[in-house]
């Protein structure tokens, strides 16, 4: 078996075979559906075989578990409404995603909430996913995503975040910050913003355009993400080979940038156990 059947033999058994358009994806577990970190990996997983096979199938089955984690994760743990009132389908993230945990709302490892870092996973996929088919739809809902849960992750004084929010983001469930929420943020918001510039031709427009584009797409949100990876990154790091694994791979989008180069040297330590 090639390395491209074994792939897809994974996720026909993560999420049942495909069969036809009315395929939905096998339920991560009777008592809670969808898990959020499982399913963005699961749609860049899905996006990958459609680029090594050219197979209409993957990119559909993407498109259905994108479908069916806003149908579960952006609605109430009982399933009877959507997480904002005004989040629609054409606009399912307006009050962000649920982890998908076994448990109420808490503190918890196994409780449910919101995590931040599980919600820039998802930023992630949809951008992908826009990329791969061509349909902006995709990273706009990425960039509404950031723009519904970006502040209420924020301290009030602006001055930190939060690693975990209650269901409806109105307080933390813990106090304290995830140790690369601040340098994923900003990596996901430049990859969304960037992208929408490509789709709206954003070199084409006049600096009054352009200004007022900005604006509305991510600027306020990058700006002040910026400046909390500012009084960060260079005190960053980790002897945990996960946390390494991710800030090894945030590094290689922006390679360029401050905050780039030292996640890519402190997160080498980490690694050393492996050599």
């Amino acid at each position: 078996m090639d390395k491209i059947c074994k792939f897809e033999a994974v996720m026909d058994h993560v999420y049942g075979k495909y069969s036809s358009s009315s395929w939905r994806p096998k339920a991560f577990k009777k008592s809670h559906p969808r898990y959020l970190w499982t399913d963005a990996f699961g749609v860049c997983n899905y996006l990958t075989l459609f680029q090594k096979t050219k197979n209409e199938n993957f990119l559909k089955q993407a498109e259905i578990l994108i479908n069916e984690v806003h149908n579960i994760l952006g609605k109430t743990r009982d399933g009877s409404k959507r997480l904002n009132n005004i989040s629609t389908e054409d606009h399912p993230l307006n009050g962000g995603l649920r982890i998908g945990k076994p448990d109420s709302e808490g503190a918890g490892m196994s409780s449910d909430g919101q995590y931040f870092h599980y919600l820039t996973k998802w930023m992630f996929a949809l951008n992908r996913m826009a990329l791969i088919s061509k349909n902006e739809k995709y990273n706009k809902w990425g960039i509404e995503l950031v723009q519904a849960i970006h502040w209420k992750f924020c301290s009030k004084d602006k001055q930190r975040m939060f690693w975990k929010m209650s269901i409806d983001l109105s307080k933390a469930l813990v106090n304290s910050e995830g140790g690369l929420d601040t340098f994923d943020g900003l990596t996901m918001y430049l990859i969304l913003q960037n992208t929408q510039k490509n789709f709206d031709k954003f070199e084409n427009m006049n600096q009054e355009q352009k200004s007022d584009w900005e604006e509305k797409n991510l600027k306020p949100e990058i700006e002040h993400m910026k400046l909390l990876v500012a009084v960060r990154y260079k005190g960053y790091s980790t002897n945990d080979s996960l946390d390494g694994g991710e800030a090894l791979w945030l590094s290689h989008f922006f390679p360029e940038f401050d905050y780039a180069k030292q996640l890519k040297i402190s997160s080498s330590f980490s690694f050393r156990i492996f050599v």
